[in-house]
């Protein structure tokens, strides 16, 4: 039930979760791309003794840094000049039954420390995506489902949309189409869209066509394509999907090679698939035990 970011600077694929009754280090991974090794970038928290494993249910321990945590589809790599790793909100190791964390929190790479800031607006169950100007388009998925952003230069929250519906799944993930300006979500059996140059519309059903089935996937990897002009999505298999935006057409497309990841984990990849700037590959982690794969768009 957790993401993952990609730190554009230094290359490399981050990886932190954990939370509920899973896993209860909230050290970060990373995998480094120019040297193709597994970092552990930080040490796991300790707990106080008197409250192993959380049983006070705090969501931030003694040292600064946020408890493991579920961050389904929340966590985003901000570039220079913050350089972060964004976190908003999660539910928490054994937290679940007193809510998710309403916390932003940052992990700062020159530093490497953990930094909490302002509260989150649209709670813990959510997808967000980063824009060119380095903001984050956050959308909460349960009860009173809404469009929030985030500006790290101001550490401040803005509300803006609520669906009319009372209710949006958490099997969404969401990429910026930054030629459209649309933040774009798909899973549940639909690709939305939410217009972020007027952010206080409501969003809508895109009429899709094509090889729609990566529609009703839960919690698909989803990246924008620059060179294409195109979302790339990936749910299992060694096939990807492309989203023509304009057209609102579905591509399957088959890999040319042999080699495939695999199934995609049952609960969703989430932010786990990510594009590779610097080097036009889309990089993938399915699991901690599976290989990390890439895959470049013909």
């Amino acid at each position: 039930w957790s993401s993952g970011a990609f730190d554009t600077k230094r290359e490399r694929m981050i990886i932190w979760g954990g939370g509920h009754s899973d896993y209860a280090g909230n050290e970060i991974y990373v995998f480094d791309v120019p040297t193709l090794t597994w970092i552990r970038l930080t040490e796991p928290s300790a707990f106080p003794p008197d409250v192993p494993l959380n049983l006070s249910h705090a969501y931030q321990h003694a040292d600064g840094a946020p408890v493991s945590r579920h961050t389904y589809g929340n966590l985003a790599y901000l570039p220079d000049p913050v350089d972060a790793l964004f976190v908003g909100g999660g539910e928490g190791l054994w937290s679940q039954a007193w809510g998710g964390d309403r916390n932003t929190y940052l992990f700062k790479f020159a530093t490497r420390k953990w930094e909490k800031k302002s509260e989150c607006l649209v709670t813990s169950r959510a997808f967000c995506a980063v824009d060119a100007d380095g903001r984050v388009w956050e959308h909460r998925t349960a009860g009173d489902p809404r469009l929030g952003r985030y500006d790290p230069a101001t550490d401040k929250w803005t509300l803006h949309a609520s669906m009319s519906s009372s209710f949006l799944g958490y099997d969404n993930t969401a990429a910026i189409h930054p030629g459209k300006n649309w933040m774009i979500a798909i899973g549940e059996g639909e690709t939305r869209a939410w217009d972020l140059a007027n952010p206080d519309d409501s969003s809508w059903q895109m009429e899709t066509s094509g090889d729609t089935g990566i529609e009703t996937s839960n919690n698909p990897g989803l990246a924008y394509h620059p060179p294409t002009g195109t979302l790339v999505a990936w749910d299992g298999g060694s096939s990807i999907h492309q989203l023509d935006v304009d057209q609102g057409s579905w591509t399957k497309v088959a890999a040319k090679s042999a080699v495939s990841p695999g199934p995609a984990t049952h609960t969703g990849t989430f932010g786990r698939f990510r594009y590779m700037p610097e080097r036009d590959l889309f990089i993938l982690v399915t699991g901690v035990d599976k290989n990390v794969f890439v895959y470049r768009v013909a």
